[in-house]
């Protein structure tokens, strides 16, 4: 899938994003997973900053590794995560921890140990993504991760709008839950956010406590079919096997290009926009991507999917 000419300044969804910032998540690893080399990725996106800040941790023996990339297009906050999750369902029994301690809303609870575990490098990333945005104070912020890395992305993502800094979207994949429902309201109203689950992927379910997901959910089924919802998915059947990087981004090459959402069906105008907090007729939406069909069915077999934000509102055919 071609990432080169992708516009990072427009905040709508893609695939093509998704794609690109699921290969970050995989360089976050400095490992071979996918096949995917640290130094010819970095290359290829023609970096001209990539910081690695890097603080050890007691956390699951996990420690918080974070890499700041940026180029002419953007800054790229990455998170790496862990494949090895065979342990996690006794660790994950963490306490509910007040979010106005670590800088967030009040009445929020978020997991204490994904907190603590963001904790140790944020004032480096702070003071690192100010210095580069100096001078241009809304340069796109995409932020990603996998796994844990994915819990720590959304956090991060959090914080900076709560300190009222700009972020344009967070892709994540295979991520544990974060907060309580008061947490996720906020993110809901403030952030684009897509959150990938592969079919029976056990961290999802995870921490088992009153945690709740956010964001709009895009779900690869048992066939690798990319849904609007957890259409197949069996709490009986987990799967660590699916959590792996490597597995999501196959799946994400094999969903392919972007093709297009279907939206208000009062107008017929079917786009490529999933906007979580606001009306989707804006002019967010990339009007080169706005086509006009005579009815949703028509829409449907061209190939457009729902928009979530319509869909879950009720203005799309269900």
């Amino acid at each position: 899938m071609d990432i080169s000419n992708i516009d990072w300044s427009k905040r709508y969804f893609s695939r093509s994003k998704a794609y690109a910032l699921g290969r970050l998540s995989c360089i976050a690893y400095q490992t071979d997973v996918a096949g995917i080399d640290y130094d010819t990725e970095v290359s290829a996106w023609n970096f001209d900053t990539a910081q690695k800040h890097f603080v050890n941790v007691n956390f699951l023996g996990y420690n918080t590794q974070a890499y700041i990339f940026a180029n002419d297009k953007g800054i790229f906050l990455a998170f790496r995560g862990t494949q090895e999750l065979e342990d996690w369902g006794a660790d994950l029994q963490s306490a509910e921890a007040p979010g106005a301690v670590y800088g967030l809303w009040t009445l929020c609870t978020v997991h204490l140990g994904f907190a603590d575990a963001l904790q140790t490098v944020w004032n480096q990333l702070f003071n690192s993504i100010n210095k580069l945005r100096s001078g241009t104070p809304d340069k796109p912020l995409w932020i990603t991760g996998h796994s844990l890395g994915g819990a720590l992305a959304l956090l991060a993502a959090a914080k900076f709008l709560h300190k009222h800094k700009s972020v344009s979207g967070v892709y994540n994949f295979g991520q544990p839950k974060v907060g309580n429902f008061v947490f996720c309201d906020h993110i809901d109203e403030r952030l684009r956010f897509y959150r990938y689950v592969n079919h029976n992927d056990a961290v999802p379910g995870l921490p088992p406590v009153e945690f709740k997901h956010c964001g709009v959910i895009r779900y690869f089924d048992s066939q690798g079919v990319l849904q609007s919802n957890e259409t197949d998915r069996s709490i009986l059947s987990t799967s660590f096997q699916d959590h792996h990087m490597e597995n999501y981004l196959q799946r994400l090459e094999e969903a392919g290009p972007d093709l297009g959402y279907l939206g208000n069906q009062r107008t017929l105008e079917f786009h490529d926009l999933e906007n979580p907090n606001r009306n989707c007729q804006t002019d967010e939406i990339d009007p080169d991507h706005i086509k006009m069909f005579p009815s949703p069915e028509d829409a449907v077999a061209a190939g457009f999917d729902y928009c979530a934000w319509c869909f879950s509102r009720g203005m799309s055919q269900q």
